[in-house]
């Protein structure tokens, strides 16, 4: 079994914890390390952490005053990945789906 969970990131000096007090998974977030320019910050989360809320990116936007990037990995196969912008509308795609609906062109690899 591969990794269930989620990767949140946005520019912030602070801990994931301190932008969303009053949500327990972030207060249980891994903090990425990584070459990461601009300022971002990345945090893992796993499922076991508990559920997000559904406007946890806009909550980040405000928080924050910047963009945020959210992906949902579902078993090592897929992820979800959503991007909640300040002034833009928010997008939302899957990378690597046909892995998880064990499509037969999908391929051998994970991410």
């Amino acid at each position: 079994m591969g990794f269930w969970g989620t990767f949140v990131a946005c520019r912030s000096d602070q801990q994931l914890g301190q932008l969303l007090p009053d949500v327990t998974a972030a207060g249980e977030a891994d903090a990425c390390d990584g070459r990461w320019s601009g300022g971002w910050r990345v945090w893992r989360l796993f499922d076991s952490s508990g559920e997000l809320p559904t406007d946890v990116g806009n909550r980040l936007v405000r928080a924050t005053g910047g963009p945020v990037l959210i992906g949902r990995v579902l078993d090592s196969d897929a992820v979800q990945v959503t991007g909640i912008g300040v002034r833009t509308a928010n997008w939302q795609t899957w990378l690597k789906l046909d892995s998880a609906l064990g499509t037969p062109d999908a391929g051998a690899g994970t991410l």
